[in-house]
Parts: C-alpha cells; sequence; structure tokens
C-alpha cells in the first residue's frame, strides 16, 4: 500500500473548479457534471468540459417537472458509457422509487483542438515571448496575444479549425522572407497565414521577418498530424 500526500506531488494541476453537489466524473476524466440548483421540481446541472475551460464554455442544463424532493436529497449525478447521457435517481419514500436520464450534448470543441492549444501556447513560450491573453470565444478559433521579452512589440496569433483562408478585412502582400502567403490586416499589422491539413494559422505582427520566424516554429509544432 503506497502512501502519498499532496506536498510529495512535484507537479499538480486544477483539473476543474466546480461549484455543485452530486458531482461526477466521465469514464475517461474529459467531462464532469454537478448539481447547480435542486429545489422546487427543478434541477440545474453544470456539464464542463476538460481542460478547464473559461465560464463561456460551461453547459447549463435544466429540467422542470420531476418530483418533489428536499434540496438535503439531491441525487448524485452518473454518467452513461460513452459519456452521452447522464442519470440520477432516489427515493421519496419508503417502497418508492424514481430515476431520470437526459441527453447531453457533446463538446463544443474537440480533443484536438485543445491540444493544438497547449501546443501553440507551449511553442511560443519556448521562443521567448510572454502571453498576455488568450481567446477561445469564437467556434473553433483560438486566438493569442503575446509580446516578446525584448521589446514592447504585440504579436496576434490566430489557429483555426476547418478554414482554408484570411476571413474579414486583409490585404495581400508580397513576401520577401519566405514562402509563406503574406497578409496586412491595417496600419502596424502584416505577417503572414498557413494552412496544413485541417489547421489554419495566421500571425501578425509589426515586422514580417518575425512573422515568419515564429510561424516556421508553429507550424513545425502544430503540422506533423495535420
Amino acid at each position: 500500500l503506497t502512501s502519498l500526500r499532496l506536498e510529495d506531488l512535484v507537479e499538480s494541476t486544477l483539473l476543474a473548479d466546480v461549484v455543485g453537489r452530486g458531482v461526477s466524473w466521465t469514464e475517461d476524466g474529459s467531462r464532469i457534471a454537478a448539481l447547480r440548483d435542486w429545489s422546487g421540481g427543478r434541477a440545474t446541472i453544470l456539464v464542463r468540459d476538460l481542460p478547464g475551460l473559461p465560464f463561456w464554455d460551461e453547459l447549463l442544463i435544466t429540467i422542470e417537472g420531476f418530483l418533489e424532493t428536499a434540496p438535503a436529497d439531491a441525487p448524485k449525478l452518473h454518467w452513461s458509457a460513452g459519456s452521452h447521457r447522464l442519470y440520477f435517481h432516489g427515493s421519496d419514500a419508503p417502497g418508492s422509487h424514481w430515476a431520470y436520464i437526459i441527453n447531453v450534448p457533446q463538446p463544443g470543441r474537440s480533443r484536438e483542438f485543445w491540444a493544438t492549444a497547449d501546443v501553440v501556447e507551449a511553442t511560443v513560450s519556448e521562443a521567448g515571448y510572454v502571453i498576455l491573453g488568450s481567446d477561445h470565444s469564437v467556434g473553433d478559433e483560438l486566438a493569442f496575444a503575446v509580446r516578446s521579452q525584448t521589446g514592447e512589440t504585440i504579436v496576434e496569433i490566430s489557429i483555426a479549425f476547418e478554414r482554408s483562408e484570411p476571413q474579414g478585412s486583409f490585404e495581400p502582400v508580397d513576401n520577401p522572407h519566405s514562402e509563406l502567403d503574406g497578409i496586412s490586416r491595417g496600419e502596424g499589422r502584416i505577417g503572414v497565414w498557413f494552412v496544413c491539413g485541417q489547421l489554419y494559422g495566421e500571425i501578425l505582427t509589426e515586422a514580417q521577418s518575425e512573422a515568419d520566424t515564429l510561424a516556421a516554429q508553429v507550424m513545425s509544432a502544430t503540422c506533423e498530424d495535420n
């Protein structure tokens, strides 16, 4: 028998910070569900996909009309095989038993999306950039704002799936530094874009040579499996 204390761990990760009761993990540990509210014949269930996502990616499921029970009697949630449904059951009187099962929408983003996000973040950090912020709020779009440790230059990095070209307002420009397609998005925003498999990448900064160098590093890290 091995005894392990938290302080013995070299590294630890907060997988989820979920407020609720009856918490349940899927078998593969990729999703977590909890009861946010259980009163008045109404239940609110929170479902969160991992890794820990920002609040706008939480899924709230509201169910009304089930048998009246006290909040203290809230049941534990259980995931079905395949993690497509949640079920819970209980009893409000001797010999009386009830059970519910609900369908749960699949995650809005794939594991590949989050794996790519981790790779991009690690790549730009190893290249000496400081990540100022990131945005995952639009579908399969991932955006980073980073700053070089040696200067004040702000670099914008966009990664997307199922795209084959830039979107929105842009202007193609010549790129003398590499074979990557040059792009400009307004004054002081120049860079490159690339596609490999299902992955689209775009890097904008103040100098196209810098965008080329960082793009080459991101492509090397992310395009092997695309």
